[in-house]
C-alpha cells in the first residue's frame, strides 16, 4: 500500500514514486535514474504536481475564509444574502443665492443641476437629487441646506426577453442611487419600481419593486420578483436604469463649489458642510468580515452589536458607534435606543445625516423601540507634563523637543483614544512620552478630565453632568478635585471649586481677602463623578466654552457612556527640565 503523500513538491512526488516502484518485485532490477525511466517519472510527477496544485486552489475557492478570487468571495457572500458595498458618492450641503434680473414669484432649482469643484488636478461634478423651490424673502432669493452628491447620472436600457439579465455595466455605480422605470414600447409610459432589500411585506399593493444582487467582474444585477415577490416586467417592455457613477473617497473634503447659471440667473454657492461620506467599493477582506455578520443579524437590529454592524456596513462615513438604552440617558428616555454616531475625519454630522440614519434604523427596529441618533460628546484630557532631559547629549533646542513631545502625545491619542469605550491608560501615555527622545530621563505628568459646557449669558444655567470616574477629595485650596475656568458672576470674576466635602462654591478670582463670591451653588459626588449646579448666572466667560476640570482618583480614566476621550493641542502643556542641574 502506498503511504499517504505528505510532500507535495515536484521532487518529493518523484521520490515517492521511485520508492513505490522499487518496492515492486517486477521492477527490482530497473535503473530508476536512467534516462528513459527518469523521463517517465518526470511526466508522472509533473502531472501529479499540477493536479495537486489545481485541486488545492479549487478547494480554497469553495470556502469564504480561504477564497482569493473576488468572484469567489462575492459568490459566497451572495449565498449569505449579502450585497457588497458599491462605490459611494460623497455628499455636501450648500447654500444657494440666485440673483435674478427680474422679480419672479419663485425660482426652481431643477433636479440634477450640476455643481463643479476642483481639488488639486481633479475636477468633480456634484448634482442635487431633489429639486428645490426658492421663494423670495424681502427680495432675496436664497435656499439653505441643499444636498448635492458627487457623480454624473448615467442611463442604461434593457429589453425584456424570456432570458434577459439586467447587469449594470459600470463598476463605479453607486447602487444607492439606482432608479428603475419599466416602459411599455407602445405607449412609452414609465412605471417606477422601488428598491427592496428583502421580500418582507411584499404583496400586490407594493409589488413594483426591484432587488440588487452582486454579479461577476464587480458588477451588479437588477432582479425582479418573478410575480411572486414582486411584479415581473413583461416581454418586450423596456427597462430604464438610471444611476450615479462615483469617484468614491477622492471627492471627500471638498468645499469650493461653483454652478453655472440657473434658469439664466447668476448663482452664488456657499458651503454649509464640506463633502464627506464618499467611499470605494468594499474590499475582499471587508466582504469576508461583514458577510457572515450580516447573516447573523438577519437585517434586523436587536442587540448593541446589531446596530454597530449594520450602520458601519451600510454607511462607510461612520467610524464608530455607541449604543445604549434610553433608560441610561440623563434624563431617562424609556422606549428609546440612543445611538451615538462618530464620523471619519472629524466630519460634523448634519441633521440630514441624522435623519438618514434614523429612517434606516426604524425600518429594522422592533415596533416598540424608537432609535435616537445623536452626535458624540467629547470629554477632553488636560495633560501637564514636566520632562527631565540630559542636555549634555541633546542635539535639539527646547522648542523642538516640546513640539516633538506634543506630536507624540497626539499620536498616542489617535492610536489609543478617540473611539467610544476606549479608556485612557496612564502607563501607556508615560511610555509614549519617554520614547519621544532617547535623552528624556523621566517625566512627571498630571492628567485632568475636562468637560466643556456652553452656558447661557442671559438665562440661569443648570449644569447636570458626570465625569463617570471616582474623583480625588480636595486636600487644600491648591489641590481641588473639581474647578472651572474663569467666568463673570454679578460683575465679579470667579471660578467654581469644590470644598472637599461635596459642595461647590464660586471663588473670587481677583481677591484673596474676599475669597468667596457665593457658597454652595451645587454639589459633587466624589464616588460617581456626578456634578449638579443649579441656577448659575453667568454674564460672560473666558474662551469658547466654560471648562469643568476634575482630578480622578485612579490614573486610568474610563469614558462616560456615549462619549469619547480626546486630547487637543490647547490642553497640552510641556515643561522641559535640565536633568544636569539636579
Amino acid at each position: 500500500m502506498v503511504k499517504p503523500q505528505i510532500n507535495l513538491s515536484f521532487e518529493g512526488i518523484k521520490s515517492d514514486l521511485k520508492q513505490f516502484l522499487k518496492g515492486q518485485t517486477r521492477f527490482k532490477d530497473y535503473d530508476f535514474d536512467g534516462a528513459n525511466m527518469s523521463v517517465l517519472l518526470d511526466v508522472l510527477s509533473y502531472n501529479t504536481y499540477q493536479n495537486n496544485f489545481n485541486v488545492n486552489l479549487a478547494l480554497n475557492e469553495t470556502f469564504l475564509d480561504s477564497a482569493q478570487l473576488r468572484s469567489s468571495i462575492v459568490s459566497h457572500a451572495k449565498e449569505l444574502n449579502y450585497v457588497p458595498r458599491s462605490s459611494i458618492s460623497a455628499r455636501a450641503v450648500v447654500d444657494i443665492k440666485i440673483i435674478p434680473s427680474t422679480n419672479p414669484q419663485s425660482i426652481l432649482i431643477p433636479r440634477h443641476t450640476k455643481f463643479t469643484a476642483i481639488c488639486g488636478s481633479d475636477t468633480f461634478t456634484f448634482i442635487n437629487e431633489q429639486a428645490a423651490t426658492i421663494i423670495p424673502i424681502n427680495g432675496s432669493y436664497q435656499f439653505k441646506g441643499l444636498e448635492i452628491y458627487e457623480g454624473s447620472r448615467v442611463e442604461e436600457y434593457f429589453e425584456v426577453t424570456s432570458s434577459s439579465k439586467y447587469i449594470i455595466s459600470n463598476t463605479k455605480v453607486d447602487i444607492s442611487s439606482i432608479e428603475v422605470k419599466v416602459h411599455d414600447v407602445i405607449s412609452d409610459t414609465g412605471t417606477e419600481f422601488i428598491r427592496s432589500d428583502s421580500i418582507y411585506n411584499v404583496n400586490d399593493n407594493n409589488g413594483n419593486i426591484f432587488y440588487i444582487s452582486p454579479s461577476f467582474d464587480d458588477q451588479y444585477e437588477i432582479e425582479f420578483g418573478k410575480n411572486t415577490y414582486g411584479n415581473e416586467p413583461k416581454i418586450n417592455q423596456i427597462i430604464k436604469v438610471s444611476y450615479r457613477v462615483s469617484k468614491g473617497n477622492l471627492a471627500n473634503n471638498i468645499s469650493n463649489f461653483t454652478s453655472q447659471n440657473i434658469l439664466g440667473f447668476p448663482v452664488v454657492v456657499s458651503t454649509s458642510s464640506k463633502s464627506s461620506g464618499g467611499a470605494e467599493k468594499e474590499t475582499n477582506e471587508e466582504i469576508r468580515y461583514f458577510a457572515p455578520k450580516s447573516l447573523q443579524i438577519q437585517d434586523r437590529v436587536v442587540t448593541e452589536n446589531d446596530y454597530k454592524i449594520i450602520l458601519k456596513q451600510t454607511f462607510p462615513e461612520i467610524s464608530d458607534v455607541s449604543v445604549y438604552g434610553g433608560d441610561l440617558a440623563t434624563p431617562p428616555q424609556y422606549g428609546k435606543v440612543i445611538v451615538a454616531v462618530d464620523q471619519h475625519n472629524d466630519s460634523r454630522m448634519t441633521s440630514g445625516d441624522a435623519q438618514k440614519y434614523t429612517t434606516f434604523l426604524k425600518s429594522k427596529s422592533p415596533i416598540a423601540i424608537d432609535p435616537v441618533i445623536v452626535s458624540p460628546v467629547f470629554v477632553y484630557l488636560d495633560i501637564d507634563t514636566s520632562i527631565k532631559v540630559d542636555f549634555k547629549k541633546l542635539n535639539k533646542n527646547v522648542s523642538e523637543i516640546q513640539s516633538q513631545l506634543i506630536t507624540n502625545i497626539k499620536n498616542y491619542a489617535e492610536t489609543n483614544l478617540e473611539k467610544f469605550e476606549n479608556s485612557f491608560l496612564y502607563s501607556k501615555l508615560i511610555g509614549f512620552i519617554d520614547e519621544t527622545d532617547d535623552n528624556i530621563i523621566s517625566n512627571d505628568t498630571d492628567v485632568k478630565v475636562v468637560i466643556e459646557y456652553n452656558p447661557s449669558t442671559t438665562n440661569k444655567n443648570n449644569i447636570y453632568d458626570s465625569f463617570n470616574n471616582k474623583l480625588k477629595t480636595s486636600i487644600d485650596d491648591n489641590t481641588p478635585a473639581f474647578f472651572s475656568s474663569v467666568f463673570t458672576y454679578n460683575g465679579v470674576s470667579g471660578y467654581l471649586k469644590d470644598n472637599g466635602l461635596g459642595s461647590v462654591d464660586i471663588i473670587n478670582n481677583t481677591s484673596t481677602v474676599n475669597k468667596f463670591i457665593l457658597k454652595n451653588v451645587g454639589n459633587i459626588d466624589y464616588e460617581t463623578g456626578d456634578i449638579r449646579i443649579s441656577n448659575l448666572s453667568i454674564t460672560s466667560f473666558v474662551g469658547a466654552a466654560l471648562k469643568l476640570y476634575a482630578v480622578c482618583r485612579d490614573s486610568d480614566i474610563t469614558p462616560p457612556i456615549g462619549k469619547i476621550l480626546k486630547i487637543r493641542d490647547e490642553d497640552i502643556r510641556v515643561k522641559v527640565i535640565n536633568a544636569n542641574s539636579w
